[in-house]
């Protein structure tokens, strides 16, 4: 019997709708399943997804991330220690979570991260958007979740609007199955083939300036507009161009989103996109995967293939209008930004690679991709996977952990400022005191454990990540309190509510 099921639909296809139904009718068929877990590879998915979910298993489903906080359901009785012992071993029906918290759960060596390993057992596991791991450890991925779902009895349901089925490439023992066996009718349909246009023209320049793509984006005549580059340096400063275009700020509404940017202004935007009729959108890869937006026209900086679907799908995403058009420009080499994926090898700056992607060929593109990954994964160095076999064989969970590392660990910095939202008033000086006094406090562990996170979920609008330090002006002064660190006189660094990243790093 499979225990490994690939669900392989177009982007906008209403995957996560469906995934619904697949798992209650795993629960149904097997009697010894009882729990149900959402990853997902951003937090930006955890929340939209989160409030589809909530349509269906109300109080059952509960997010765990590090900016939610933990969930009361009585509001006259608080028992500390079962609001925390719930959260340490996911003791709920239903979870939504990232792969970071999956992936720690599976591979991490320490007491806290593995406990929740015991709720998956007898689990359904609803993967989204696995494309987004790191390439470099699908052999391991595969191989890992294949032993796992044996082992412990889990059912594991892969989604992907773009990467085909990897034991094919990548051998494992179990039997993996096949959800749509047909899923090219669906991807040749008119509507998912032909509901956006490729255009490839500006592709000619090597290196497009930001003031002629401005040109091109204003001949747009008020439509809704998503114009995505692959660094957030590029993304702030065509931001800049336009907003200080008299004709653009005439005309349009202009938004940007990033990274860098908090759940409260996702949120806003995203929102702005439903009622707004004339807007530009700037963003970086922050909305290409699942991201409920439905824009008229897109211009993309050229990356990777299934980040140009990735794209798309958010252009007539209702597949209701017409002359809906994508234009992808060249600028940052990707290979800068991508380090170490295969995938930059081939862009859709190679014809073959294109006429793919035009086609939604996705088994054509990725059998360039994966035979690249094969032939540096089986070479004989540290890279071969012969290696992250013989960690298990020799009990070297350290190095596993190592090598299942999705993200690499960062810096979060706090930067206080006054936010407004909603007729509300967020002070970030005021929630950094109260964080302070709850580290300082003597509280039980399990109501400390509570109460920071309650504060932790107020602070996120004012964290940011930095890899290193290393990386702040000289001079900077911080103060590291329970691992974050506050940046003295760290307002000047935000420019109309946002992170000026460029300032900080110069």
């Amino acid at each position: 019997m499979a225990r490994i099921y690939y669900f392989e639909a177009p982007t906008g296809s209403g995957k996560t709708n469906t995934s619904i139904n697949i798992a209650l009718k795993l629960l149904e068929k097997d009697k010894n399943l009882n729990n149900i877990f959402y990853i997902f590879p951003f937090n930006t998915l955890v929340e939209q997804t989160a409030n589809t979910l909530q349509n269906y298993f109300h109080d059952d489903m509960i997010i765990i991330n590090s900016i939610t906080p933990i969930q009361k359901k009585n509001k006259e009785y608080t028992d500390y220690d079962e609001l925390w012992m719930n959260r340490l071993f996911n003791n709920y029906p239903v979870v939504v979570t990232t792969h970071v918290n999956f992936f720690n759960s599976l591979f991490g060596t320490s007491r806290g991260q593995v406990f929740p390993l015991v709720k998956l057992c007898n689990s359904v596991i609803i993967i989204d958007e696995i494309q987004s791991y790191k390439n470099q450890i699908w052999p391991e991925i595969i191989i890992f979740l294949s032993k796992y779902a044996e082992m412990l009895n889990i059912r594991i349901v892969i989604m992907s609007a773009t990467l085909p089925r990897l034991d094919k490439v990548f051998n494992t023992d179990n039997v993996f199955a096949e959800l749509l066996s047909n899923s090219r009718k669906y991807y040749e349909h008119p509507i998912f083939k032909n509901r956006v246009k490729i255009d490839t023209s500006l592709m000619k320049d090597e290196e497009i300036s930001l003031q002629a793509l401005a040109d091109h984006v204003l001949n747009n005549n008020k439509k809704k507009i998503l114009v995505e580059f692959i660094t957030k340096t590029a993304a702030r400063d065509f931001y800049n161009i336009l907003r200080g275009n008299e004709e653009a700020v005439e005309n349009y509404d202009i938004y940007e989103l990033s990274g860098d940017d908090n759940s409260i202004e996702r949120k806003k935007v995203i929102s702005e996109t439903k009622s707004t009729e004339s807007m530009i959108l700037l963003a970086t890869q922050v909305i290409e995967a699942g991201i409920d937006i439905d824009m008229d026209i897109g211009y993309k900086e050229v990356s990777l293939p299934d980040s140009e679907e990735q794209f798309m799908g958010r252009i007539n995403r209702s597949c209701i209008k017409s002359g809906c058009v994508a234009y992808f420009f060249n600028r940052t080499k990707p290979e800068v930004v991508y380090k170490g994926d295969c995938r930059v090898n081939h862009s859709i700056n190679n014809p073959e690679v294109l006429k793919y992607l035009k086609n939604k060929d996705f088994l054509s593109i990725y059998s360039l991709v994966l035979e690249d990954l094969k032939v540096h994964r089986t070479k004989p160095n540290s890279s071969n996977i012969n290696r992250s076999i013989s960690y298990c064989s020799t009990l070297e969970f350290g190095n596993i952990e190592e090598k299942m590392q999705l993200i690499k660990p960062s810096i979060q910095i706090y930067i206080p400022h006054v936010l407004k939202h909603d007729g509300k008033t967020l002070n970030g000086y005021e929630i950094w005191d109260e964080y302070v006094q709850i580290c300082a406090a003597s509280y039980d562990y399990s109501k400390k454990k509570v109460l920071m996170s309650e504060t932790r979920a107020k602070m996120e609008p004012f964290i940011f990540n930095l890899v290193d330090l290393k990386m702040a002006p000289i001079g900077l002064h911080f103060e590291e309190v329970g691992g974050i660190h506050f940046v003295d006189n760290g307002e000047r660094f935000i420019e109309d509510g946002k992170f000026n990243r460029k300032e900080f790093n110069n």
